[in-house]
């Protein structure tokens, strides 16, 4: 399990169970969320299920790191799936239509679940 100021991440199995633990996602701290992400899912298989339960704000430029995200897990053979997502979060994420892109699970068990499969 690692720990960072922005993410806690443990494996378990094949997948990458991370937290986000800041309440925002700006410009400020995109980068170094998904730094730490990344950091962690590189000793895995790509395989993400991402607690999105902190988040009270998601910029735009925490959009376009999940975007990101998604796109190099997809690459490494992987797959992002978020979950925990706060009722604003999860109409915003509806409203930029990245409920079509994203995966998102109704709780960690079923985000380990589908990042498995």
């Amino acid at each position: 399990m690692s720990e960072s100021q922005y993410v806690k991440a443990e494996a378990i199995g094949p997948v990458l169970s991370a937290q986000v633990l800041w309440e925002r996602i700006t410009d400020r701290e995109s980068g170094a969320v998904v730094s730490d992400i990344q950091n962690a899912a590189r000793e895995t298989t790509w395989r993400i299920a991402l607690d999105l339960s902190r988040v009270m704000l998601l910029a735009s430029a925490g959009l376009g790191a999940l975007i990101n995200l998604h796109k190099q897990c997809l690459e490494a053979g992987g797959k992002l799936v978020v979950f925990g997502l706060r009722e604003e979060i999860e109409d915003l994420m509806k409203l930029t239509k990245l409920h079509r892109l994203l995966t998102i699970a109704g709780s960690r068990d079923d985000a380990l679940a589908k990042a498995s499969a």
